[in-house]
Order: C-alpha cells, then sequence, then structure tokens
C-alpha cells in the first residue's frame, strides 16, 4: 500500500511531526516509521521543502540519498 503525501497526493517518501511543546519540528523516512498517528506523510519534494516558524527547530533524520555514481579518479561523488 502506497501512502499518499499530505500536500499533493503524490507517493510519499518521509514523515513530518511535531513536538508543541519543545517547538521542535523532525522529518524521518517513511520506511523507518511505524503508524503515521500524529504524523504527517510527505513526498520528496515536499519533505526538502520543510521550513519551520522562527524560534523553532528542524531536525532532518532522513538518511542522505546515495550517489548513483562515483567519479573514482576525482574522488567525489557524481549524481
Amino acid at each position: 500500500m502506497t501512502i499518499p503525501c499530505v500536500r499533493c497526493g503524490a507517493p510519499a517518501a518521509a514523515v513530518m511531526a511535531f513536538n508543541y511543546g519543545e517547538a521542535q519540528v523532525w522529518v524521518e523516512d517513511l520506511a523507518e516509521t511505524g503508524p503515521l498517528g500524529a504524523a504527517y506523510a510527505l513526498c520528496e519534494m515536499h519533505a526538502n521543502r520543510v521550513s519551520v516558524p522562527v524560534g523553532w527547530s528542524l531536525t532532518d533524520e532522513r538518511h542522505p540519498v546515495r550517489p548513483l555514481f562515483v567519479d573514482r579518479l576525482a574522488g567525489r561523488d557524481v549524481a
């Protein structure tokens, strides 16, 4: 079952949750969360665009995307 993004309906890739008491927002990978509960499913685009109110903190706990190719001569990742 594919979970849709709450913003656009595209397949979700991340989950965003809030802690109002501590003025904190966090985003994590969808695959690592259990039932969504009070969290919101977001597609990759909307997860990348999350912004928080002034005074709040944002913690992005998603794993970085692995590059498709590695440039072994230059020693750097190539997207």
